[in-house]
């Protein structure tokens, strides 16, 4: 398959969140799939673009012979929510104004869309899943703006509701999801009955536990 995967964080940037996505990418290169990337130029965790991508606003190069496509984002690792949400509100606009340089958008199979962050996932959804009209598919890493709401970064009010409106909006979109945890496909199961995937980066399959055998989801290596 032709897939697209769109994602908030890829090498050459550090985390877990990189991390899976990398792995992600390569281990389906590995079956055989042509995989293409789409992220804004690297800057985690320092909130700022890594040296040799700096004053660029559309970036295309090859990694592990994955095409990896980046595009402008106005970096931040701030604490302030304002400036946070603004970063991440700047790569979705990018999404929109230079995703359709990627000529082979059309032909994808599949795109696999990262959340968090909402506003990137729900962007790509709604360009890639409903304008485009193709299958997507929800990593989810991160229950926003829940989590947001449970380390006090958010309060309950009017942006809360505002953000569970896009988060419910973003899951009826999806096709299929893929989650790092039970929870969080417990979670997602509260709103449909939609294919739902454990997806671990674990390199050895006798590795993955009995419990999680138990539960009688799908795991995706």
């Amino acid at each position: 398959m032709k897939i697209l995967i769109v994602t908030n964080y890829y090498h050459p940037e550090i985390g877990a969140a990189s991390s899976r996505m990398n792995l992600m990418s390569e281990h389906l290169q590995k079956l055989g799939h042509d995989i293409e990337i789409l992220c804004p130029l690297p800057n985690y965790p320092h909130g700022r673009v890594f040296e040799n991508y700096r004053n660029k606003i559309f970036k295309y190069e090859i990694i592990n012979k994955i095409k990896v496509f980046r595009l402008f984002i106005l970096p931040s690792n701030s604490g302030n929510i304002i400036l946070r949400l603004s970063s991440m509100l700047s790569f979705a606009i990018s999404l929109w104004i230079f995703a359709f340089r990627v000529k082979s958008i059309k032909q994808k199979d599949i795109i696999i869309i990262q959340n968090s962050p909402l506003f990137v996932s729900f962007s790509a959804n709604i360009l890639f899943g409903v304008l485009y009209n193709k299958p997507t598919v929800l990593n989810v890493s991160d229950l926003w703006p829940l989590s947001a709401l449970e380390i006090g970064i958010l309060k309950k009010g009017l942006m809360f509701k505002f953000l569970k409106t896009i988060e419910k909006y973003n899951y009826k979109i999806s096709k299929a999801f893929m989650g790092q945890s039970i929870e969080i496909l417990d979670y997602l199961n509260k709103y449909n009955e939609k294919p739902k995937f454990l997806y671990r980066n674990i390199p050895n399959n006798n590795s993955i536990s009995k419990p999680l055998r138990a539960k009688n989801h799908k795991i995706l290596y």
